[in-house]
């Protein structure tokens, strides 16, 4: 992608005040909600200002202090960007406008931004402190023949949820020889955890993308399986969670 295109992309995410992520930090997994607060391109400090909205103090000056390389995702409208930076600096005392003043990283412009996928429906970004956590399963033998899930045919996988829609999700995860091998379309389960509710998703592999040498992501898809007895009730449950975090996106947008 040209450079033109990449100054686009990153000024529409500033504009539009769109949901940037932190995916992974020095090649490993992470999660954490950013706000494109300004490109600048003044000489000597010409890079994107971001603000870590749900981040501790700790988080931040963590960053400011290791200078990290950091991968992002950005979603803006149906469509899904990646790249790459490295945190040059820290501002405690940016101001974001005349009245409102942020605690801010600066970050290297990236030199290329990745389209990654569309989307039917936009996904949404899944803080550390948003209350709601997945667990993503293989079925052993047994389960993956009958075609419905049971406690004891669910085989954990390691992976953090990184995004959630009515029709999917995102995790990252370590790599694994047998999850970088597994088929597109693998039956999965899905258990969606938020206020002490817990909902069985039936889903399937829909990709696995190699992010770094430490870290993959996997999309799962539950849309493939919605007319399934066992999805019965299950994304109406799950338009509660998702009504949720379009609650808290639209609070960091502010």
């Amino acid at each position: 992608m040209v450079a033109t295109a990449v100054d686009d992309i990153l000024k529409q995410a500033v504009r539009e005040k769109t949901g940037l992520r932190v995916a992974f930090v020095d090649g490993m997994p992470a999660s954490h909600a950013a706000r494109a607060l300004q490109v600048s391109e003044t000489e000597g400090a010409e890079g994107l200002w971001i603000n870590l909205p749900d981040a501790d103090e700790a988080t931040i000056s963590r960053f400011a202090r290791t200078l990290p390389k950091v991968g992002f995702t950005l979603t803006i409208g149906k469509l899904r960007y990646g790249f790459d930076a490295k945190v040059i600096s820290r501002n405690p005392r940016f101001w974001f406008n005349d009245t409102v003043m942020m605690d801010a990283l600066l970050v290297t412009l990236p030199d290329d931004v990745r389209e990654l996928q569309d989307r039917r429906q936009p996904r949404l970004p899944v803080s550390e402190g948003s209350g709601i956590t997945a667990q993503l399963f293989r079925l052993d033998k047994s389960a993956a023949v009958s075609g419905s899930p049971t406690a004891a045919n669910l085989v954990p996988v390691e992976a953090k949820l990184q995004d959630l829609s009515l029709t999917g999700g995102g995790f990252l995860c370590a790599p694994d020889r047998s999850l970088m091998s597994a088929r597109r379309g693998e039956r999965l389960a899905c258990i969606v955890e938020f206020r002490g509710m817990k909902i069985l998703l039936v889903a399937s592999l829909a990709r696995v993308t190699n992010i770094s040498n430490r870290a993959v992501r996997l999309g799962v898809d539950f849309d493939a399986h919605k007319n399934e007895r066992a999805m019965a009730g299950k994304l109406e449950q799950l338009a509660n969670v998702v009504q949720e975090l379009e609650r808290q996106d639209a609070l960091r947008r502010r």
